[in-house]
């Protein structure tokens, strides 16, 4: 409300650019289907699972701890509250998809899982004794190991590491230099105050103290609106953008860098050490101009 009385928008100004960007992650550009559109969303809060791993577990557990408290009479209020509370929660945060079709923004129903401890405790003081008890522990225990075994298999053979990346060992400095010495060289050659375009900026934005132009719309959400306008190249050359810190198009297929990699006349930095071992910096000629580029 504060942000939409200040500026007359509903949403954020880097929510916009993000928005553009989901949008063209599932080709939803130009004319949108709404049919189209409601899959993505449905599919969208099927990915949640992503997100949870073993909080899962737990999840569940409170879940099944609410609906026991509903059968008890001293507690029915509660866990009904508590149940309407979490479903207003993730049902707002769905209806969220609506506008941006991103499901990393479902992350943010696990603040509102916090009530369902009550529950959890209520149902392990209540269980029988002895077997009954064991068997629960035991269940649990055992969810929990096959839950952690799925999170190892998707890190570990799902999820692509770079270079001397990894979720589990501990790099050697040697490693370190490798996986660092691209922020380092544009730390050392290239002249303060030289713009640099990169998307992913945050160790380059960080590490180099170099004035960094946006080109995911988290910060400018004038880059989306561009790149689906065909203006990208007017905007960036506006902008003073003199390198760009791109990944390899072959890995990487976003509408983005197919426009840059159409539009621009790049010329790669040759002796630019490619960061974990995929993509380059490239100088933009601004001299030169590409057919496709011409208006």
């Amino acid at each position: 409300t504060w942000h939409w009385m200040r500026t007359g928008l509903l949403q954020p100004a880097n929510q916009i650019g993000r928005r553009e960007l989901s949008l063209a992650l599932h080709g939803l550009t130009g004319d949108i289907s709404p049919l189209h559109y409601a899959r993505v969303v449905v599919w969208n809060v099927f990915q949640m699972e992503n997100l949870l791993y073993i909080a899962m577990g737990s999840s569940l557990l409170g879940f099944v701890g609410s609906i026991f408290l509903l059968f008890r009479r001293e507690s029915r209020r509660f866990s009904a509250m508590t149940l309407f509370y979490i479903a207003l929660f993730f049902g707002l945060l769905v209806s969220y998809q609506l506008y941006f079709p991103d499901f990393h923004g479902l992350r943010y129903v696990n603040p509102a899982v916090h009530l369902l401890f009550i529950p959890v405790a209520t149902l392990l003081w209540t269980i029988p004794p002895h077997r009954l008890r064991i068997v629960g522990v035991g269940v649990t225990t055992l969810s929990l190991l096959c839950l952690s075994l799925y999170l190892h298999y998707q890190l570990a053979s799902r999820m692509v590491w770079g270079k001397y990346e990894s979720y589990i060992a501990r790099p050697t400095q040697e490693q370190l230099t490798v996986h660092w010495q691209a922020i380092d060289w544009m730390k050392e050659n290239i002249p303060a105050g030289t713009v640099v375009g990169v998307r992913d900026h945050g160790r380059a934005a960080y590490f180099t103290q170099l004035p960094i132009q946006d080109l995911a719309g988290n910060i400018d959400p004038a880059v989306p609106a561009a790149v689906k306008n065909g203006t990208l190249r007017e905007y960036l050359k506006g902008r003073n953008v003199t390198y760009l810190l791109l990944p390899d198009p072959k890995v990487r297929t976003d509408l983005l860098y197919q426009v840059i990699f159409q539009d621009f006349i790049l010329e790669p930095i040759k002796n630019f050490p490619p960061i974990a071992g995929k993509g380059g910096l490239y100088k933009i000629n601004w001299e030169k101009t590409l057919p496709s580029a011409k208006k």
